[in-house]
């Protein structure tokens, strides 16, 4: 696990400088913080949110600031939402670079099952998933698809990066309130493991940044170990410049946690890997001709 620093975080921040960025998820919190520090090195932003008005007002911080940026309304659970924004990033910027599947809730309800006055039972609320984690699927896919695009000018030279949205409860859980907001994380971690292969045969960067609670308005009054702290949320969007910049193909794959107050924290694919199935993986990939 290697420590990454303010100064290695921004060693490559110039690779942004003309690159078009499609981020889910951008009108509040952690998909506004990243937007702004993107769009401030050069990246030209194209942001989706379901909250209209908030991404309006990203966008228009970003254009005061010398920015530019676009946006437009999108639900991730939406297919068809998804494949607008990225017709918008094509038809505006001619090209789409960098894709940030970062729209997220929590939970939504509680993991019981819901009994009605008749006795009926009800099947738990699934819109944490559907938006989490189905909804970065979507963005994932469409990522792939569009990188494989050559762009409209030919000397553009593509980052091709996709870093996903994760939590440190894609590690070990949030807590019993929270089971399909786990799962959910969980899920996006096993997303990143699984386009792994695929991602480094097509010279895809990829990602996924894992912090702990941040303060953000999709936290409410919650209150942390003080022990802990709260994640900073300007060491998350640093994660997020890292991830989606540095040129060491060995780090593609990485997780970077940000586990309390203190900075980020980067596990190598390799750390990501339990020892043992070193053998397993080998056959799998033999067999999948990888």
């Amino acid at each position: 696990m290697s420590a990454i620093f303010t100064s290695e975080a921004l060693r490559h921040k110039d690779r942004l400088r003309g690159q078009t960025v499609v981020i889910t998820g951008a009108g509040s919190g952690i998909g506004r913080q990243v937007s702004l520090l993107f769009a401030s090195f050069g990246a030209k932003m194209v942001m989706g949110d379901r909250d209209l008005k908030g991404v309006e007002k990203v966008a228009k911080e970003i254009t005061a600031a010398g920015g530019e940026a676009v946006f437009a309304s999108c639900d991730v659970t939406q297919w068809d939402d998804q494949v607008k924004l990225f017709e918008l990033a094509r038809n505006k910027f001619g090209s789409i670079d960098v894709v940030l599947p970062n729209a997220g809730i929590t939970e939504f309800s509680t993991f019981d099952v819901q009994v009605s006055f008749s006795g009926t039972l009800s099947p738990p609320d699934f819109r944490t998933l559907d938006i989490n984690l189905t909804g970065a699927i979507y963005t994932s896919l469409l990522a792939l698809h569009h990188f494989a695009q050559p762009p409209s000018s030919s000397t553009h030279k593509s980052l091709k990066s996709l870093v996903i949205t994760g939590s440190m409860a894609s590690f070990f859980g949030a807590n019993p309130t929270a089971v399909l907001y786990s799962v959910s994380k969980a899920g996006k971690l096993g997303l990143m493991n699984g386009l792994r292969e695929r991602c480094n045969a097509e010279g895809v960067r990829l990602g996924l940044i894992c912090p702990w609670f941040v303060k953000t308005p999709l936290v409410g009054d919650l209150v942390v170990d003080e022990k802990i702290g709260w994640a900073k949320i300007e060491d998350v969007a640093l994660a997020f410049l890292h991830a989606s910049t540095d040129p060491d193909i060995r780090t593609s794959g990485s997780a970077y946690t940000i586990p309390d107050s203190k900075g980020i924290l980067r596990m190598s694919p390799k750390e990501l890997v339990p020892k043992g199935f070193g053998g397993l993986h080998k056959k799998v990939r033999a067999e999948a001709k990888l």
